[in-house]
């Protein structure tokens, strides 16, 4: 009757968390651009560089997620990730 059973669905709410935590990082770096230009004077291709930096991060350690996985569990997995935000 029911598919999920009660340790699923604490991972689909921790999964969801996390993304809405990510969410304004993504989004962050754009509005304060031309603050950053104003006061530490970077060009219009230092502030491309900086708007691309979260996405490609994210791309490349993507890569690793597999490689992660198959050592730890989902849990721990996301317990790691959870903890280095908490951290940085």
């Amino acid at each position: 009757m029911n598919k999920f059973s009660h340790n699923q669905w604490i991972l689909v709410t921790i999964i969801i968390l996390v993304g809405l935590n990510l969410r304004p990082i993504m989004a962050s770096i754009s509005p304060i651009i031309p603050v950053l230009a104003n006061d530490i004077g970077i060009n219009n291709q230092t502030a491309g560089l900086l708007t691309t930096l979260p996405v490609a991060m994210m791309g490349c350690f993507a890569l690793l997620g597999p490689r992660i996985q198959s050592r730890v569990s989902e849990y721990i997995g996301i317990l790691a990730g959870l903890l280095a935000i908490a951290l940085s």
